[in-house]
């Protein structure tokens, strides 16, 4: 195996045991004595038949095909666009998922301005209620001392007196329906 090139051993030790067995039998190699074989041997065997000259490596395995250079870049300029049309899709698709966003924000905050605006009604609102109700306790509580201040006033007590007096003194006096209340 020394006296083959770097490039042929490799082609040798990629080859497969099948393809091995394959080449040893059309070098001439009984199949009985093949099949018993394994692989480190079936790779002896095989590289001491390319080692001899009486098998050569097939020249399509040991050589890649050159390509016609204008194929290539064809081929490459195929796969430049390619890449720049995923590209353009792949910056599309981020930029519809960024403006879907931007807008699920916008909804977002509108829907939460709305809801401070309520807010802020209700409280508005709330506030107003309160400032009525505690001027209506202050119109109440002004009104009951107005109230207390006229009964306990010496002249409206007289004129009260006064007047229940003067129910109980008319030409019909017998009927009055109740009595002064200072009796």
């Amino acid at each position: 195996m020394d006296s083959l090139s770097e490039q042929q051993r490799e082609l040798i030790q990629k080859m497969s045991d099948e393809r091995l067995r394959q080449k040893l039998s059309t070098a001439g190699m009984p199949t009985a004595v093949i099949s018993t074989l394994s692989r480190p041997l079936l790779l002896e065997a095989w590289t001491g038949l390319v080692a001899s000259g009486r098998e050569k490596p097939s020249p399509a395995a040991a050589m890649v095909p050159m390509a016609d250079p204008e194929l290539e870049k064809r081929r490459l300029e195929f796969e430049k666009r390619k890449w720049a049309e995923e590209m353009k899709l792949e910056n599309e698709k981020l930029a519809a998922q960024m403006k879907l966003e931007n807008e699920k924000l916008k909804l977002e905050h509108h829907k939460m301005a709305e809801e401070m605006k309520i807010r802020n009604e209700a409280l508005a609102a709330q506030q107003q209620q309160l400032t009525l109700d505690a001027e209506k306790v202050q119109l109440e509580r002004e009104r009951l001392r107005l109230q207390a201040e006229a009964a306990e006033n010496p002249a409206a007590q007289a004129k009260k007196y006064g007047d229940s007096s003067t129910r109980c003194s008319w030409p019909h006096a017998n009927r009055c329906s109740r009595p002064p209340s200072f009796l």
